[in-house]
């Protein structure tokens, strides 16, 4: 559950440095097998993994001091409406950002295709192809293709 890794030279296997480590904490495979037996770093993944209820946590925050602050300033946080209610508002504005922005991201996608799907109609009016034959491969009407030919001659 836990992967450290280092920086290195591909060709010659040097390490860059001792001073850049990169650790991956895979929180859903952790598990504590005691908790009157555990390191600091193993119960902050403890809290953090969201995986043990109150009772468990506060078993936890018996060994570790940070823990247990932790724990009451959340508790404290949670109890206050005010401070709660605004916590839920900025965690609605950015999932509602990130919801516009790919909506929009989708919206220019589709507007790109249709786009290229004129080009592609310009292009074959240009080779003199039947009007049929392009709206065939393209997926434009016949009405379309002729207001595309139209802007072609102006």
């Amino acid at each position: 559950w836990h992967n450290i890794y280092n920086l290195l030279n591909v060709k010659s296997h040097n390490k860059l440095t001792d001073h850049i480590e990169i650790h991956f904490l895979e929180l859903p495979k952790f598990t504590l097998k005691d908790m009157r037996k555990i390191r600091a770093s193993e119960a902050w993944i403890a809290y953090f993994s969201g995986k043990y209820n109150k009772e468990e946590l506060e078993e936890i925050a018996m060994t570790t001091p940070a823990i247990k602050e932790a724990v009451e300033f959340e508790d404290t946080f949670l109890q206050n409406k005010i401070e709660r209610r605004a916590y839920e508002q900025r965690e609605k504005a950015i999932r509602d950002y990130y919801s516009y922005m790919s909506a929009f991201k989708e919206e220019g996608l589709q507007q790109g295709i249709q786009e290229g799907i004129r080009k592609v109609a310009i292009n074959l009016l240009k080779a003199n192809m039947p009007i049929d034959f392009i709206a065939q491969n393209t997926g434009l009407n016949e009405q379309e293709i002729l207001h595309l030919q139209q802007l072609m001659i102006k």
